[in-house]
């Protein structure tokens, strides 16, 4: 019926539901000549087990939905776009995020970030949650230097971001933001209990880690993460993705070159592969 899916899902493991975005093909071939084109989209929920769908929602929002996600109470949905359309003077149109109150069936959409992608509710509060704002546009990328660096060309606009919001039944509300001046790219972010503190692990291009006190949003501290191995001892590496181990102790980070296991509280790669 002209609708494909987005490039995420959410599983509900108690209810064996599964969330799907999907977006209308054609307005999405619309939006390539015309970038503020609306683009018809939909969330379903399906039943794994018995096949059922539903639809939760329908409306207008984005052909780049790239991250959804339910909290435990399961009233509030969030989808989040990644953008990178730009207008005619060449600056980045804003991210959309879709906010949607399930019990109350009310809606709302945000336009603040830039390049949002990715967003993580609170451990302790579910009412509260976090995106990420990337400020960043893929390039287009020179196929040898690409395979050699096992990466893509980059053009940062300027500092990432991690901004902090209260859902409530009036709307989203602003609350705090996490920025560093060296804080570039900002793949993913994650917020989880460390020795009973609340913290936010954030990437920043190529290869830092920030630590942030998810209460006030400010940072700790920052650190390197290097390929220690082969013939010429530590080699800069650009780091892809970061996972929190669940005693919230260790950072597992997937690197261009390598898997390793870092101790958050000394810093220290304890395995490099």
């Amino acid at each position: 019926d002209d609708y494909i899916f987005g490039s995420q899902q959410w599983l509900d493991p108690e209810k064996g539901e599964l969330y799907q975005m999907s977006y209308s093909l054609s307005d999405s071939m619309e939006r390539i000549k015309n970038p503020f084109c609306e683009v018809s989209c939909k969330i379903i929920k399906r039943k794994i087990d018995e096949g059922n769908m539903e639809e939760v929602w329908k409306g207008k929002f984005s052909d780049y939905m790239h991250d959804i996600l339910v909290n435990n109470s399961r009233q509030y949905c969030v989808a989040c776009e990644l953008g990178m359309f730009v207008d005619n003077k060449n600056n980045i149109i804003p991210s959309k995020v879709l906010v949607l109150d399930l019990k109350n069936k009310k809606q709302w959409i945000i336009s603040r970030f830039i390049v949002a992608a990715h967003a993580q509710f609170d451990p302790n509060d579910q009412n509260i949650v976090y995106f990420s704002s990337h400020n960043f546009q893929f390039k287009h990328s020179n196929i040898f230097k690409a395979l050699w660096n096992a990466s893509y060309d980059i053009d940062f606009r300027g500092p990432a971001s991690v901004y902090k919001y209260k859902l409530t039944e009036n709307g989203p509300e602003e609350i705090a933001v996490f920025t560093e001046p060296d804080l570039f790219r900002l793949t993913n972010v994650h917020v989880f209990n460390h020795r009973g503190q609340k913290i936010l692990a954030a990437i920043g291009s190529p290869n830092f880690i920030f630590i942030a006190d998810a209460e006030n949003m400010k940072l700790i501290r920052k650190f390197e993460i290097h390929n220690n191995t082969g013939l010429f001892g530590k080699t800069q590496c650009r780091v892809g993705t970061i996972s929190p181990s669940p005693d919230g102790e260790k950072l597992y980070v997937q690197t261009n070159n390598s898997f390793q296991i870092i101790d958050i509280a000394s810093k220290k790669a304890e395995f490099v592969k």
